[in-house]
């Protein structure tokens, strides 16, 4: 149990205790852990598989956190991250070998440090989220193979969801990234292969990336409606077969090499 203490003038106040729960230690699974748990606390899941068939989690400021992405698998169904719930998922592999990994609505959460396989979405906001905000950091996201892509990113909600990734790799994908309504997704550095469609923007929605390598795609971007937008600042993009598919005047590059067989269309 970790303490929390909080400093009033001359004197320290104790504020809540907060729980450090181990899989399999303290709790069988990570549904009797979220269960247990309370807002603020952390839950360990130690190195092995941990077969999950779906997971909701309410609570504010959770950690839930592996031993490491090469040493624990979350494997099964979706961990549902519920509106107002926030926290921290770090330290795992999530597979999902029928369906999505996280699905989110109307949530505040940092993933980062992991891997995410899935055979539909590996992240997806759901068409009812307003105001969600999620960062991804250093993950590598993809799907199952090259035969067996995912969507990996979609973020469908209903509006002003915001989805910031730092630092990573996102492959074997129908789209990599895909965004809708009044939603907007940023993407710094880290790179985007093997996919069918690097970046797709719909309705009023807004995507940036900076410094990405994208290679091997069949298209970069794709723009569905004149009013959403895809911008590429300083990206290199190598060997796709071509840049945009749809209209091509709301695709802003600029500060951008563009290598072998990458071709405007």
């Amino acid at each position: 149990v970790i303490f929390e203490f909080v400093c009033v003038g001359n004197s320290f106040s104790t504020i809540k205790a907060m729980a450090v729960i181990r899989v399999p230690e303290d709790h069988a699974t990570l549904e009797e852990a979220v269960t247990a748990a309370a807002n603020g606390d952390t839950i360990a899941l130690g190195p092995g598989e941990h077969f999950s068939p779906g997971c909701s989690v309410t609570q504010t400021d959770l950690s839930i956190l592996g031993s490491g992405s090469a040493t624990c698998t979350l494997d099964g169904g979706p961990l549902r991250l519920e509106p107002n719930s926030s926290g921290r998922i770090a330290g795992m592999k999530l597979f999902s070998d029928s369906g999505d990994n996280i699905k989110l609505v109307s949530c505040s959460w940092v993933i980062e440090d992991c891997t995410l396989i899935a055979s539909s979405n590996c992240v997806w906001c759901g068409g009812e989220s307003s105001n969600a905000h999620v960062i991804v950091r250093r993950c590598d996201i993809s799907g199952r193979d090259e035969k067996h892509v995912s969507w990996a990113l979609f973020f469908y909600g209903n509006e002003d969801n915001r989805l910031e990734l730092e630092d990573c790799n996102v492959f074997f994908a129908c789209k990599a990234f895909t965004t809708h309504q009044t939603n907007e997704v940023t993407c710094t550095g880290g790179s985007i292969y093997q996919c069918s469609i690097a970046v797709a923007a719909r309705a009023t929605s807004c995507v940036k990336l900076d410094g990405t390598h994208i290679h091997d795609c069949d298209f970069v971007a794709e723009t569905s409606t004149p009013t959403c937008s895809i911008e590429l600042m300083g990206c290199v993009l190598e060997d796709n077969k071509n840049l945009c598919r749809g209209t091509q005047h709301n695709l802003v590059v600029h500060d951008m090499p563009i290598k072998s067989a990458s071709k405007l269309n």
